[in-house]
């Protein structure tokens, strides 16, 4: 499969990308969440800002700088841990057991969504600009579980032999005050959450604005920026975020 084509699609914004959940921060059904033993982190997303490019502009005949960015994913040893450290908070967090991912990749039923959402022309959600986006290999993105609707939820959470399912998405951006583009860019996580149970088409919770701590340090001053240290310091941001799940924000 060539994944650029894969990728390289017409992208639909709409509210359904907010997974249903309109402009809503915060949904909660602590009646249901109490049935809950079991997940399994289903889907997951990060974007991560990108360092800026020169390019050349064929109207000045000048060279300058050009925003960075891809909508095509990449994939990265650093977001693979944040999956990993998402999966451990919820299980130390709520107590719950969290299916494992190399069993998840390999059950029949989760191959079956996974190329359902994932092949293809898809309705997609893009990054924002100025963001590379990044992906786990064999993971479901953060659009997947809106692409299956309530059935193939249903039918995932069955397959999987969970209670419920859950996608993650973080979004890091460059925190830190500049004056004309120049200035210290200390990275901070945002990250959301939504979390199905079988039988319900909505949510049963969903956190739309959880915030990590904002880095100390600084990935550079203008837009060229270090990705190499932009990726360590947003797992790190994100590890703070997760360690919030559950708790009063």
């Amino acid at each position: 499969m060539n994944t650029e084509l894969t990728y390289f699609r017409i992208f639909i914004l709409s509210a359904l990308a907010l997974n249903g959940c309109g402009s809503l921060t915060h949904k909660k059904d602590d009646q249901a969440l109490a049935q809950v033993k079991k997940i399994a982190v289903v889907a997951f997303t990060a974007d991560e800002p990108a360092s800026a490019s020169i390019g050349f502009n064929l109207n000045s005949h000048q060279a300058g700088a050009v925003a960075g960015g891809s909508i095509i994913p990449q994939h990265s040893d650093s977001v693979k841990q944040m999956l990993v450290e998402l999966q451990n908070a919820f299980a130390r967090n709520m107590s719950w057991s969290v299916l494992a991912e190399d069993a998840m990749i390999k059950n029949p039923g989760y191959v079956s969504a996974y190329h359902n959402t994932m092949d293809g022309w898809q309705s997609k959600s893009p990054p924002n600009a100025g963001l590379n986006r990044f992906l786990v290999e064999h993971v479901m993105d953060s659009d997947s579980l809106r692409i299956l609707g309530p059935e193939g939820r249903d039918k995932l959470i069955t397959d999987l032999g969970v209670d419920a399912i859950a996608v993650g998405k973080v979004n890091v951006v460059n925190s830190g005050t500049s004056i004309m583009g120049i200035g210290s860019r200390h990275p901070q996580a945002n990250f959301s959450f939504t979390l199905y149970t079988r039988g319900k088409e909505d949510p049963t919770w969903f956190e739309g604005q959880i915030k990590g701590d904002e880095s100390t340090e600084s990935v550079g001053s203008t837009h060229f920026t270090d990705e190499e240290a932009t990726a360590r310091l947003s797992l790190e941001s994100a590890k703070t975020a997760f360690a919030k799940i559950g708790a009063a924000l």
